[in-house]
């Protein structure tokens, strides 16, 4: 039988260093020039920390500016603290 012809994918080197970095899914660690928006949703968000009705939110912007991974990063450390009580 002949070589697995995937053998040969698996020696390539690749461009990348990490190339889970520019997958839609990955998030920084941290989010540079985003401080004043994750602030701003995290006191329209505040209110369901005291169980009551927080404030509808509609987020708008160009393609890859970070809206999906702020909102992401917001309720991460909403779900957080929310634990914690």
């Amino acid at each position: 039988m002949s070589e697995n012809i995937f053998y040969g994918f698996l020696n390539q080197e690749s461009v990348f260093i990490d190339k889970n970095k520019i997958s839609p899914h990955y998030a920084p660690e941290k989010l540079p020039f985003r401080d004043k928006q994750i602030k701003t949703l995290s006191i329209w968000l505040s209110p369901a920390l005291k169980k009551e009705k927080p404030h509808n939110v509609f987020i708008y912007g160009k393609v890859g500016t970070g809206k999906t991974t702020v909102v992401r990063h917001v309720v991460d450390q909403l779900v957080d603290v929310s634990k914690l009580q």
